[in-house]
Formats: structure tokens, sequence, C-alpha cells
């Protein structure tokens, strides 16, 4: 939703945004139409592609993908889209461990 404060929308940021709403998700692959998230206020070329659950649930913060990954492969979608190629999941982003969730801390063992 924008701001009553928020400046216009030009019109190649909305063509940006309108394709960004025409690709899957880049959390769960969830078929378009999908919602334009701005980890930003007014950065539209940011903005990522994230079905109703996964804009709801802020999954990328424990999906072990950052919002700038999801941006970059948001960004890929909507080229690939532009260029009609097919939009194929993202290589190997969500493959990682998750970072939020793993621990550094070593634990101590048990004394025998």
């Amino acid at each position: 939703m924008r701001t009553k404060n928020a400046r216009a929308i030009d019109p190649d940021e909305a063509a940006w945004l309108a394709d960004v709403k025409r690709v899957p998700c880049v959390f769960c692959d969830a078929a378009p139409p999908v919602e334009a998230h701005h980890p930003r206020q007014g950065l539209h070329f940011e903005a990522i592609a994230a079905c109703d659950p996964c804009h709801d649930a802020r999954v990328w913060r424990i999906g072990g993908m950052t919002e700038q990954e999801a941006s970059n492969e948001t960004t890929r979608r909507v080229i690939r889209l532009r260029a009609g190629k097919p939009i194929l999941p993202a290589p190997s982003l969500r493959k990682r461990p998750n970072r939020a969730l793993s621990s550094s801390k070593i634990i101590p063992r048990a004394a025998a």
C-alpha cells in the first residue's frame, strides 16, 4: 500500500512492478499473480515477488534467503519473462542451511 506522501510511480516503475507480479513467488514458486514486496519504501526496482502467504509470513527471515538475494532472484525472473524465456526455480539459494537458525556455539560434552 502506498503512503499518501509517496511520489507518483513513473511508467518504467509501473511496468516493472506489473512484471514482478507476473512471476512466481521467489520463496515457494507459487504461481502468479503475486505481490510486489518493497524492502525499502519507494525503491520499486528492488521489489520482491512474494505470494500472499510468504509475504505475510516474512519467510525470507527464516527461509535462508536475504532480501537482497530475493530481490536479485526477482530481477532474474523478470528479465527471463521479458525475454520470453521459461522462468526456472532459483539455482540453489533455498538449499543452503538457514543462517538465522544455525548456531556457531560449541556445545560442551557431558563430563565423563
